[in-house]
């Protein structure tokens, strides 16, 4: 299943799109280009389909990966789920794009705890 999410976004990325978000990125994670749309997309796809267990339990250090796992939490609204997302928040694009202060809005102080 991994295996194949990873050739998915392989095959949804462009590299102008890599050299875009890496020069706004500061990230330690690697960065493949894959537009956000997709992603989404793909949450949504994995949420519905009762497959997304597996990418919450697997860490990889892509940032689309990461992302993806943002998105799966913030659409779930899984405080547990957040509580051990939210130490891989290393840029504000991961944070901004998976709405979490938004999302969780009662456990904001927390989430602010957490990212110290």
């Amino acid at each position: 299943m991994i295996e194949e999410l990873l050739e998915d976004f392989k095959k949804n990325s462009t590299e102008e799109r890599a050299i875009f978000q890496r020069r706004i990125c500061k990230t330690r994670y690697d960065i493949i280009g894959c537009v956000n749309p997709y992603l989404r997309a793909k949450a949504k796809s994995l949420i519905k389909s009762g497959e997304y267990i597996e990418i919450l339990n697997t860490d990889i250090d892509l940032y689309e990966y990461v992302l993806l796992k943002g998105y799966i939490i913030s659409y779930k609204n899984d405080i547990d789920a957040m509580k051990k997302f939210v130490y891989k928040l290393d840029d504000w694009s991961l944070t901004d794009t998976c709405h979490l202060q938004k999302r969780f809005p009662e456990h904001l102080e927390a989430i602010y705890e957490w990212t110290k």
